[in-house]
């Protein structure tokens, strides 16, 4: 079970239907919502239910730094739902983007 963000070509747009994205608990899940287009060059708004929960945030990329240089599909939740993730039990991401945590989370995208 990969993550997985569709789009079509040529306009880029993104397909609301089977987009799966790694949260920072390390569960892969579908998303409920998402935008058929990006806000910015690195984010794509959408939302994710967990527990009947909707929570709201932003689909990105996260990398692997060293070979074979793999791609995982992320949900990061705004910093105001983090009241609401706490009570359905998702952690914050880690601070920094090149840490231990973060190396080990992303890895758990591939081996699922």
């Amino acid at each position: 079970m990969k993550t997985r963000l569709t789009t079509s070509s040529p306009w880029g747009l993104i397909h609301t239907k089977g987009t799966r994205l790694l949260c920072a608990d390390g569960k892969i899940r579908s998303v409920s919502r998402i935008s058929s287009t990006a806000d910015t060059f690195f984010s794509i708004p959408c939302a994710i239910r967990v527990k009947g929960v909707n929570i709201t945030g932003y689909a990105t990329s996260q990398e692997e730094h060293a070979a074979p240089y793999r791609r995982a599909y992320s949900f990061r939740q705004h910093t105001d739902q983090q009241s609401k993730c706490d009570a359905v039990g998702i952690p914050s991401w880690p601070a920094h983007s090149y840490s231990p945590e973060m190396a080990a989370l992303v890895a758990k995208a591939f081996s699922l």
